[in-house]
């Protein structure tokens, strides 16, 4: 699935600080983007926990780099220096879950063109 959405990568230097974006990650699907360490933050479940954890954008490369930005949903209402309250938990949590869809659809539209450029190819 994300090598598919890679073309759609926002590289590094064209990350705006403390905005969220649609991203393709391991754990997460919204993120706020922190220039200062590289990484977007988000809303992050194991087991019956929910917590603030970061991943790291794809250009830093393997092992860490697990985050594709896909697309800048604007500035966050929560800035990334409030990562320790509930608030910030909770409006990455509600973005995750708002943002989800999108992904799904432009993953779904984008495969479904890729299929028709394949067929068109294999009838030619």
């Amino acid at each position: 699935m994300a090598n598919i959405l890679r073309q759609f990568n926002i590289p590094m230097n064209e990350l705006i600080h403390n905005h969220l974006y649609l991203i393709d990650a391991r754990n997460s699907k919204a993120g706020i983007w922190d220039k200062e360490s590289s990484t977007f933050y988000i809303s992050r479940e194991k087991f019956t926990s929910t917590f603030v954890a970061q991943e790291a954008h794809y250009d830093t490369g393997a092992p860490f780099g697990t985050a594709t930005p896909i697309k800048d949903l604007g500035r966050a209402e929560v800035g990334v220096r409030q990562f320790c309250n509930n608030k910030f938990l909770k409006y990455l949590t509600e973005m995750k879950k708002e943002h989800t869809p999108t992904l799904i659809s432009i993953l779904k539209s984008t495969i479904d063109k890729a299929k028709r450029v394949q067929n068109k190819e294999i009838k030619e």
